[in-house]
């Protein structure tokens, strides 16, 4: 999961703060805890999403936004539980 720091006040700080809360319950909780990587960087090189809402990439090419850093908190930890079946 990578996001830009600019994109961080538009809630996608507290995204990955929530993300990675998330995923340490989960490490405590389960045998086999899913595993995130999670890189922070100057720019991602996508400007023009960056200004107007709160998103990260995934894969390294994959786009996920959100209205809103809750929205898209909502959205990573639904499609990390979804793809992440023990």
């Amino acid at each position: 999961m990578e996001w830009c720091v600019h994109n961080e006040k538009l809630g996608v700080r507290k995204t990955i703060e929530e993300v990675k809360h998330w995923l340490q319950s989960q490490e405590a909780a389960t045998a086999n805890p899913p595993v995130v990587e999670f890189e922070r960087y100057a720019c991602v090189e996508d400007c023009a999403q960056c200004v107007r809402q709160p998103f990260v990439l995934v894969n390294q090419r994959e786009s996920l936004t959100a209205p809103s850093g809750e929205e898209l908190t909502k959205l990573l930890l639904n499609r990390i539980h979804d793809r992440h079946k023990p």
